[in-house]
């Protein structure tokens, strides 16, 4: 919207909007996993009560159950395949909206600042949809153990870890107070000087 529709954007995008879209994605996130959350209270857990994950994620959940769990399996799999690939259709269709309307742009820095916006946003989603598409969109998700602790390192500690960087390096405020305090730790510190 910030891109395909500058002008436009402080009017559509205005505070009862984002509280209508917030709103939204919370109500259809606890709506969507009532269900299988229900499942798991019927399963049977009486063996190892240890999961052997970084906290408590579903398909470790489901290898620690005594009884029969494919179902909610499938039930997990069909939703994280709505979920996850829906959203991310939506995201390339705002991509693909976006590059039209940085193509019209006429301006060759109006082109790098857009592009500069897009990349950096671009890295976040890459990192957390590639993760949580081999995480959670696959099926025999449980084979994968010792691997899937890797890879969901990537979404609860990585991409949040790098986002500060990715989304306030490109910022000229932040980039000009950098090199102020560089400056000034140089002119104080005869030892950096030299």
């Amino acid at each position: 919207m910030a891109i395909c529709r500058p002008p436009h954007y402080p009017t559509i995008m205005n505070g009862p909007v984002c509280t209508k879209l917030v709103a939204v994605c919370w109500v259809v996130g606890f709506v969507s996993i009532i269900s299988p959350i229900l499942q798991k209270t019927r399963l049977w857990f009486g063996g190892p009560n240890v999961i052997n994950h970084h906290f408590c994620d579903s398909a470790p959940l489901l290898k620690l159950s005594c009884s029969d769990a494919c179902h909610v399996e499938c039930m997990d799999f069909f939703l994280s395949l709505l979920f996850v690939l829906a959203t991310m259709l939506l995201i390339i269709v705002s991509y693909i909206l976006i590059v039209a309307a940085v193509l019209h742009i006429p301006s060759f820095s109006g082109h790098q600042k857009a592009i500069s916006t897009c990349v950096s946003h671009l890295t976040v989603v890459v990192l957390g949809y590639g993760s949580d598409i081999f995480i959670y969109v696959r099926p025999g998700k449980g084979y994968f153990t010792h691997f899937n602790k890797v890879v969901a390192l990537m979404t609860v500690v990585v991409t949040p870890f790098l986002n500060p960087f990715i989304f306030t390096f490109r910022n000229e405020k932040v980039k000009e107070v950098i090199g102020d305090m560089t400056k000034s730790l140089l002119l104080r510190d005869p030892a950096a000087r030299g």
